[in-house]
């Protein structure tokens, strides 16, 4: 039985991958620019191959074709492991994940996975010093005063302490740390405080001071 499949992925690479990776396959291959090209199709596909920009959309603008998208077959998130943490909302969503930096000659199986919603994880998302690992990469997002204040989570300060530290108002402290957590892809400031606290070295070798100190 001949599969309908729909690629949406604006990389070149990528999708030049999931191309090839299909020509063995009986599938009949559709490729769209745009979300809306993929709505206005006569049939829906049975396998979708959506990158992270195109499927925040289909999510955010069009949740019912979205939810009908996912019911006639299955969603696949292809994305970059880079991309993975500010992604996380949006995992959920889709039936499997194809990670861009694993596809090489594997594009045939990690489709056929995805297909029965399995997804070949990279081994930096098995461990919790791995997520780690990719956050500190991100450290250079932030500010010297958000990245105190990140220093400050982990040894367990509240906003009101971090500001007499920093010399600087509540208010003003909220705002960092609110920044901060959106810059590292944290969903609060626990998360943020229990991940500074494992990695106070890593994170005060990359400060420009600690401001305890």
């Amino acid at each position: 039985m001949t599969s309908r499949v729909a690629i949406l992925v604006s990389s070149g690479s990528a999708h030049s991958a999931l191309k090839e990776g299909l020509q063995d396959c009986m599938a009949e291959v559709a490729h769209y620019p745009t979300v809306g090209a993929l709505l206005q199709a006569g049939s829906l596909p049975d396998i979708l191959l959506i990158d992270l920009p195109h499927f925040s959309i289909l999510r955010g603008r069009e949740p019912v074709a979205c939810l009908r998208l996912s019911r006639r077959g299955r969603i696949l998130l292809v994305l970059s492991l880079s991309d993975t943490l500010a992604a996380a909302p949006l995992l959920p969503f889709a039936d499997a994940w194809i990670f861009t930096d694993a596809i090489g000659g594997r594009a045939q199986p990690l489709i056929a996975l995805g297909r029965e919603a399995h997804t070949a994880l990279p081994a930096q998302l098995l461990s919790q010093a791995g997520i780690d690992q990719m956050r500190l990469t991100l450290l250079d997002r932030l500010s010297p005063a958000e990245h105190r204040c990140l220093l400050a989570l982990g040894q367990g300060l509240n906003n009101k302490d971090i500001g007499k530290a920093l010399g600087l108002p509540e208010t003003t402290v909220k705002s960092l740390v609110r920044s901060m957590l959106s810059r590292l892809n944290f969903r609060n400031r626990t998360e943020a405080g229990v991940f500074s606290a494992r990695n106070q070295d890593a994170i005060n070798s990359t400060s420009p001071g600690n401001i305890l100190h």
